[in-house]
């Protein structure tokens, strides 16, 4: 059956593209700057949620005209691009697109070509991030509080991100999971971690601590799930056979109740005592997970039946900490003994960098991401908690942005904070759209926008207004006062905004289904 589709054209096409883009930017505005609200999302299933977060705004806002709803994930192009690449900005990069799209309106109403505005507008973004980098102030740990405040909103979470990074090293990998106590916490773990604990207390070598700890220990990867004694049971006859003095293993498999009952058996009779533990992931990912996991600890998952087992599918660590929740494998990266694993291990997290380099959807991005962080094999782990889950995820948002923020500051240096990098570089015929967000930034903050734009035109390289703070339009040093944005960001947000906005002007036509049955999901 053939799609008929009509035809876009002329005004409406113009009409219809800036409104949906008029309200992208209506959406995005209300969450942009330190004193902005939040947006309440509807969403299919499960309580609405509340976010200030622009990526997370905007993959929710869908509308019914095609057109219009085509500009709107244009726009959400550029600020998932801003995600991918250093996990922030993505509301002013949003907003930033929306101006310059503006502003190139202008300039065809003056009798500019489409295709010379849009090649316009990626050479001024080239010479803006050129003037940033000029801007731009070195980089120094001092600054760590001060980089995570801004970005999270609290002071508080600065300080805590900013001992977590010192413990860890700016490039560390830091993981971010909510959590059902109230408040944040931040702790360094070593070693392959992963959220699944053991799966029966009555298994666990230390049940009286509710944790199960093994040093020099043998581990079982099962693919496939163990059902019945069957599946099992000639596995760890193979393994008492050929490794008679092994009284324990670690079983990374999932495992049914028959098993169970056949696994705890053996423990009360000191045959031989099996940690299960349920991988990772279903189907494909947790065959992906677990041949990560092979790359830690040598050996290979085991997927086929029973008769093709043999021992060199058992892998080894020098240390596994299992409780209810996760499990911690380590390899002591000193034992000259595991530097084979170790080399496998370096060429498998060069792989994965390689394939997220190479992708641009955003699940497979944070998939890659969340891989490579466990196979760093040391990594920051904050536990966010709020009294209802609204709050706790609005939270998580904000230090998810902050963790994002410090790891991209020792890049490029850093700016000054608050839109004023952006409102004070020479964008020439595109400048007022680079100062309309100072100016957005200052009426969320009850200011008077036009008034904030003067004073900032005026001032000095690093002096700004403390919109967190400020009830007049009164100049600070914003290095001092730690007001500070990282250069690669703010770069990142001109480069995407502009990429876009360059783009959508040459827009002439566009194609839409004239039977939309389906909604958008």
């Amino acid at each position: 059956m053939k799609q008929i589709k009509r035809l876009v054209t002329g005004q409406e096409l113009d009409d219809k593209i800036t409104s949906g883009l008029k309200q992208a930017y209506i959406l995005e505005k209300a969450g942009y700057g330190p004193k902005a609200g939040n947006v309440l999302l509807e969403q299919n299933y499960g309580p609405a949620n509340i976010s200030r977060d622009g990526i997370t705004n905007i993959r929710r806002f869908f509308l019914e005209d095609p057109v219009e709803n085509a500009a709107v994930r244009a726009v959400a192009e550029a600020s998932a691009q801003s995600n991918k690449n250093v996990g922030d900005g993505t509301t002013a990069t949003i907003l930033l697109s929306i101006l310059l799209y503006e502003e190139s309106r202008k300039q065809l109403a003056a009798g500019k070509n489409r295709m010379e505005v849009s090649r316009r507008l990626k050479e001024v973004s080239y010479n803006v991030n050129k003037q940033l980098k000029e801007l731009a102030k070195p980089f120094n740990n001092e600054l760590l509080p001060k980089i995570a405040e801004v970005s999270a909103g609290s002071e508080e979470l600065g300080i805590l991100l900013s001992e977590l990074f010192t413990n860890l090293g700016i490039d560390g990998q830091v993981v971010v999971e909510a959590a059902g106590e109230d408040g944040v916490i931040g702790d360094v773990i070593e070693g392959f971690w992963f959220p699944k604990g053991f799966t029966h207390l009555a298994l666990a070598n230390d049940s009286s601590n509710l944790v199960s700890k093994h040093s020099s220990v043998p581990i079982l990867m099962c693919e496939r799930p163990m059902r019945t004694t069957s599946d099992i049971a000639p596995l760890l006859e193979r393994i008492l056979k050929e490794l008679p003095n092994e009284k324990e293993i670690v079983l990374i498999g999932e495992i049914g109740n028959e098993v169970a009952d056949l696994l705890v058996l053996n423990h009360v009779k000191g045959i031989i005592n099996v940690t299960p533990v349920e991988p990772l992931g279903f189907e494909g990912k947790r065959s992906l997970f677990l041949d990560d996991l092979a790359s830690v600890i040598g050996g290979r998952p085991f997927r086929g039946s029973a008769e093709d087992f043999n021992i060199n599918h058992l892998g080894y660590a020098d240390k596994v900490l299992i409780d209810g929740k996760s499990t911690t494998i380590v390899i002591d990266r000193d034992n000259e003994d595991n530097d084979e694993l170790i080399r496998k291990r370096n060429q498998r997290i060069a792989e994965l960098k390689q394939q997220l380099a190479e992708t641009s959807e955003i699940i497979d991005v944070d998939a890659l991401r969340e891989r490579i962080t466990r196979l760093e094999g040391r990594l920051g782990f904050i536990r966010v908690g709020a009294p209802t889950e609204l709050e706790r995820n609005e939270l998580k948002l904000r230090v998810d942005d902050a963790v994002c923020a410090i790891k991209s500051a020792p890049a490029l240096g850093v700016l000054p904070g608050g839109g004023v990098a952006l409102a004070r570089v020479d964008a020439e015929e595109f400048s007022e759209a680079y100062q309309r967000l100072i100016m957005e930034q200052a009426d969320n903050a009850g200011l008077n926008p036009q008034e904030v734009l003067f004073k900032i035109k005026q001032a000095k390289d690093w002096q700004g207004i403390n919109f967190k703070t400020a009830n007049s339009v009164k100049l600070t040093n914003m290095l001092k006062e730690g007001i500070i944005d990282s250069c690669r960001v703010v770069e990142e947000i001109v480069k995407n905004a502009s990429s876009i906005a360059s783009m959508l002007i040459t827009v002439q036509a566009s194609t839409v289904f004239i039977d939309r049955d389906e909604k958008v999901e």
